[in-house]
């Protein structure tokens, strides 16, 4: 799937996220247009040191990196 945000196109692996494309369009437009700070998408991360990564990244707070 392929996106624009803050632009910048992007693919995403829309099979590791458990939502349809239209959901994950909303909730990006939103979050560009600063009225999402958190996505609510259940994503499935690799299990090796990439998808560890990942997840840390995840658990910090918006504004605080």
């Amino acid at each position: 799937m392929d996106v624009r945000i803050l632009g910048t196109d992007r693919e995403i692996d829309a099979s590791l996220i458990d939502a349809d494309e239209g959901t994950i369009r909303d909730q990006l437009r939103e979050y560009e247009v600063g009225e999402r700070e958190a996505f609510g998408l259940d994503i499935e991360y690799p299990d090796d040191f990439t998808g560890a990564v990942m997840r840390s990244i995840a658990a910090i707070p918006f504004g605080e990196t």
